[in-house]
């Protein structure tokens, strides 16, 4: 049971989804731990994400003084699946559960990096869409 509630954002990178076995097969090992963190498997298409707050502008790939266990590969995902993302819209919560954290993330497409794309549910249809 989560004791520690971090509040965030989270935006769509607006790539192309993938499947699990379009990956690399290094790739894979990183995205099934990564997934693994927060109770979540590779099922479907993977839409890439970014997680970001006041703190710290990049969850992921910076290293958070206050929460290191969220840096690298086996850190956060960067890939998750669309049925957590499906039917989230602009402003939304999606709640993750990362060991003793709580992640309280607000769908925010339109407040960061790549908002020229639309809103998080434009941009996660396009992602999703089929070539």
């Amino acid at each position: 049971m989560p004791t520690i509630t971090i509040q965030g954002s989270v935006f769509i990178v607006p790539n192309s989804y993938r499947t699990f076995g379009q990956l690399p097969r290094s790739t894979q090992v990183d995205v099934l731990r990564s997934l693994e963190n927060v109770g979540l498997t590779p099922n479907g298409k993977l839409v890439q994400v970014w997680y970001i707050s006041p703190e710290c502008d990049n969850w992921r790939s910076h290293r958070w003084k206050e929460n290191p266990e969220f840096f690298g590969c086996w850190g956060l995902p960067d890939l998750l699946p669309e049925s957590v993302l499906a039917g989230v819209t602009e402003n939304d919560e999606i709640v993750l559960t990362f060991g003793d954290k709580e992640l309280r993330l607000t769908a925010a497409q339109k407040g960061y990096r790549y908002r020229r794309f639309g809103t998080f549910e434009e941009v996660f249809e396009r992602v999703t869409a089929e070539p």
